[in-house]
């Protein structure tokens, strides 16, 4: 609040000691304005936290502490005054100055916690008092400002103002006042714009800063506006401050400026919010197969325009400036890391990194075979398949992985009946997979304990028998010198009175729906008691007197299996020798060699 004192221009006096004031009484009115701080530049500061513009404390039987901190008006500083005696004062001082720019000193004071000081203002022009004025008693606890017309205290228009002072005005000491923010004040002027604010365009998040400058007899207030009748809540500086702007903030913004004698507003300034780039979705990694039509793409938003470039390992991708990539059709060496760079005038953004897999599915060119195999023997069974990455296999038999079956070739050696059934191939690169046919295995008969022939003795029982395996049911018959026997369809055939004319050359053809296999061999019979043998001989030409080592094998392949039998020495150029050791009748297939004896 401001306290306005109207001084009649006939209360004043040359003298400021106690007995020398006039007689007469001056009457205050007394006017409150609501004003809020702000100085013109041509107002003359005298206090504001300190002494400004070379003014000097020349105060006398006064105690006065001008930091005061305790009770403030505005800023950091107010001064605080204590009257110690009759008549004392706290007064400042300036070199003599023309007023002739100024109408009113003015000031805030508060009777601090007691209140009811009396007091009174004077001014000395050259070196004499040319007036006083009364102010009433001090509110406790409570700032007024007190705006005193320069005439009244007879310094109005003068060239050597000097000096002004509070002094008690009761003849006793007075208790603490504050006083705050005293200033000369100019010439009395409406506001005036000199600098209006400018529009701006700033990115969301930051802050936008509109400034006004007006000219005007002090206090000037300020009150911004948005689209013009919206008020802005503490928007009551020279300066309006928006921090983080967004969309809303978007508008038309101006500034009333106001003093007592009048008021301005300001040109309109805008404020535009723009936006950097902003991902709302992100490219999403793929895996498909070779041929697919494969769009990548990011979605953003921001301030229009926005421009996009897609970029994979080797860097950006020529003619990809769009916010979907495509790859038509897909191809294996399409297999990439890809991601977008979205910018606009006020920003980049960078995507998300997306993984692109390209595969080939797999396809069996060519089929495992189902294949009939004899005992012992081995089996491959085969697949062809292409695919990429490169297939993996997997086979089964039965419908059960083989463990370590994970080649394109199956390998089965020594084959018996347990491994026959059904197998087949998984084959797959971890994106597709096929199962390819199943191939049979079956086994045609086979022997697998031989007839080798017999020696039987007329007159006795004889059993000629054979073992054969083979896939299903296995039929036989035997036949003597090439003819079928009748009823001769079993693994055995028996003889149960041998004959001499059962001698001869018998076979068994052992059959199944897979084929058939003969087993030959002779029967030798000989008449009771009688046994026949036969035995290998070897003619050996050489030096009489010389020794010979004499080897034997039954399987040529093994060059290892060379047993010694005997060490012979030649007792003539050419001598028989006989290995008695083996009938050949039954055991055949006996090999010699003869060696350089020891």
């Amino acid at each position: 609040m401001k306290l306005v004192a109207f001084i009649p221009s006939f209360a004043r006096s040359g003298l400021v000691q106690p007995g020398n004031l006039p007689s007469f009484s001056i009457s205050l009115l007394f006017c409150w304005v609501v004003v809020t701080s702000g100085l013109a530049q041509t107002d003359q500061q005298i206090y504001t936290d300190s002494l400004q513009n070379n003014w000097q404390d020349w105060s006398w039987d006064c105690a006065d502490d001008l930091n005061n901190k305790s009770v403030v008006h505005s800023g950091a500083n107010a001064i605080s005054v204590t009257l110690t005696a009759a008549w004392g004062a706290f007064s400042l001082e300036h070199a003599a100055m023309d007023t002739s720019p100024y109408t009113n000193l003015s000031f805030w004071i508060s009777g601090g916690p007691t209140g009811g000081q009396q007091l009174q203002l004077a001014a000395l022009l050259g070196g004499t008092v040319d007036g006083t004025t009364n102010l009433g008693a001090l509110t406790s606890n409570s700032w007024q400002q007190v705006t005193v017309s320069l005439a009244a205290l007879g310094v109005g228009n003068q060239p050597n103002f000097a000096r002004f002072w509070l002094q008690d005005r009761t003849g006793g000491p007075q208790a603490v006042f504050y006083l705050d923010d005293i200033t000369l004040v100019v010439i009395a002027s409406a506001p005036a714009i000199t600098t209006q604010p400018q529009s701006c365009t700033n990115i969301a998040g930051t802050t936008a800063t509109f400034t006004v400058s007006a000219d005007g007899s002090v206090p000037l207030t300020y009150q911004w506006f948005k689209n013009a009748t919206n008020t802005i809540a503490g928007g009551t500086n020279a300066v309006l401050s928006l921090s983080n702007v967004q969309s809303n903030d978007m508008g038309s913004y101006s500034v009333l400026v106001t003093n007592p004698y009048g008021s301005a507003t300001s040109g309109v300034a805008t404020v535009t919010v723009v936006f950097p780039p902003s991902i709302t979705q992100q490219p999403q990694s793929w895996t498909v197969a070779a041929g697919t039509v494969l769009n990548l793409g990011v979605s953003a938003t921001s301030t229009a325009p926005l421009s996009y470039q897609w970029l994979n390992s080797s860097g950006q991708i020529a003619g990809a400036t769009n916010a979907t990539f495509t790859l038509n059709p897909a191809q294996p060496n399409n297999a990439d890391s890809y991601f977008a760079v979205v910018t606009n005038l006020y920003g980049v953004v960078t995507s998300a990194v997306t993984t692109v897999t390209v595969y080939v599915p797999v396809s069996i060119t060519t089929q495992p075979a189902s294949q009939v195999v004899s005992a012992r023997s081995t089996v491959w069974l085969s697949v062809v398949a292409g695919g990429y990455p490169a297939p993996a296999y997997q086979w089964a038999f039965g419908g059960t992985n083989l463990p370590g079956a994970t080649l394109s070739t199956l390998t089965i050696t020594n084959v018996l009946l347990p491994n026959m059934g059904n197998y087949a191939v998984l084959v797959g690169n971890g994106y597709s997979s096929q199962l390819s046919a199943t191939a049979t295995l079956s086994m045609s008969p086979s022997i697998t304990a031989a007839y080798s022939g017999a020696i039987a003795i007329w007159g006795r029982s004889a059993v000629l028998s054979v073992g054969a395996i083979g896939t299903g049911e296995l039929s036989y018959q035997w036949f003597k010198d090439g003819v079928a026997i009748p009823l001769a369809t079993n693994q055995t055939y028996q003889l149960p009175t041998v004959q001499l004319g059962d001698g001869g050359f018998y076979s068994v053809v052992v059959s199944s729906d897979l084929g058939s296999i003969t087993n030959s061999a002779q029967l030798v019979v000989n008449p009771a008691n009688m046994e026949l043998g036969m035995y290998a001989g070897i003619v050996i030409t050489g030096t009489a007197g010389y020794a010979y080592e004499i080897q034997y094998t039954t399987d040529l392949r093994d060059t290892n299996a060379w047993v010694t039998l005997t060490n012979f020495t030649l007792q003539q150029p050419v001598e028989l020798w006989v290995d008695t050791s083996v009938n050949a009748a039954t055991r055949a297939h006996r090999f010699y060699r003869i060696l350089s004896g020891p």
